[in-house]
């Protein structure tokens, strides 16, 4: 396992900086569980005017049942307001292939119509199977097609970066 040497309370801050500009009384932070929630938590300390709140959970709409089976997060889907109208900033920690993204979209729409979607990720590793990108990222990370990028918090709200094989 190779930890990186990344300041990543400065990249949560970048994308801080990128996001602040765009909010309005309309904006919603949704994070995508469970990756996306510690970024969320983040976001929410620090962004204290946003008062719309929640999390998604993509069980339901994964498309890869075959490979995973069914299965649900550690977290359910709570939206706690009417998300109709609303401008989403869909928050997770790291995209890929874009089907997770593709997954919360879809369990948005489950809730409502929201105004927009764009989305927040700290990390962006590469290897797109959908057209999905990040609006507001930290950084993009070349690693090889058998790695994984994992983000690990330590206990004590400190984060870090972790490429891995992966497993399987």
């Amino acid at each position: 396992m190779n930890r990186m040497q990344i300041d990543v309370p400065q990249l949560m801050e970048s994308m801080l900086d990128q996001i602040r500009p765009v909010l309005n009384d309309r904006s919603a932070l949704i994070g995508i569980a469970n990756g996306g929630y510690g970024l969320l938590k983040f976001f929410e300390q620090k962004l204290p005017a946003v008062k719309y709140v929640g999390s998604v959970d993509i069980g339901l709409h994964r498309d890869d049942y075959s490979v995973r089976g069914l299965s649900k997060g550690n977290r359910n889907t709570d939206i706690p307001f009417n998300i109709d109208g609303k401008d989403v900033i869909l928050v997770d920690d790291v995209v890929q292939s874009g089907r997770t993204v593709r997954a919360a979209i879809n369990e948005l729409f489950d809730f409502g119509r929201p105004r927009s979607i764009k989305l927040a990720v700290l990390v962006d590793r590469g290897g797109r199977e959908l057209p999905i990108a990040p609006d507001y990222l930290g950084t993009f990370l070349e690693v090889e097609a058998e790695q994984e990028v994992v983000i690990v918090d330590d206990g004590n709200n400190r984060l870090s970066i972790q490429v891995k094989r992966s497993v399987g």
